[in-house]
């Protein structure tokens, strides 16, 4: 089973890929409940760890525009469960990703 940590971890890895190490870690620890140590790895979650996933994607729109928010989601729409919760701004670009590979 999936967790979120493994989610907001696998979206901090590929912010990272984009946007680099110090600013993709820079704009995790910004969010609330969340701290990153210095290789990237998550050190705490304090509180509702959905609402940490979806502060964290929401920050990284901020930055990356709305590509980020997609990005994310096809780095996680393998390993999320099907009844899994996710913010919106996820769950729209997961569907939308599996309905564009299958027309």
């Amino acid at each position: 089973m999936t967790t979120y940590e493994e989610i907001i971890q696998k979206a901090v890895n590929k912010e990272t890929e984009i946007l680099g190490e110090k600013t993709a870690l820079n704009i995790a620890n910004d969010v609330k409940g969340l701290e990153m140590d210095e290789e990237g790895e998550i050190q705490k979650l304090d509180g509702e760890e959905l609402e940490i996933l979806e502060d964290l994607v929401q920050e990284y729109q901020k930055i990356g525009g709305a590509v980020s928010a997609s990005l994310i989601a096809r780095e996680i729409e393998d390993i999320v469960d099907k009844d899994m919760e996710l913010p919106d701004i996820l769950m729209e670009r997961i569907d939308s990703e599996k309905i564009a590979t299958t027309v």
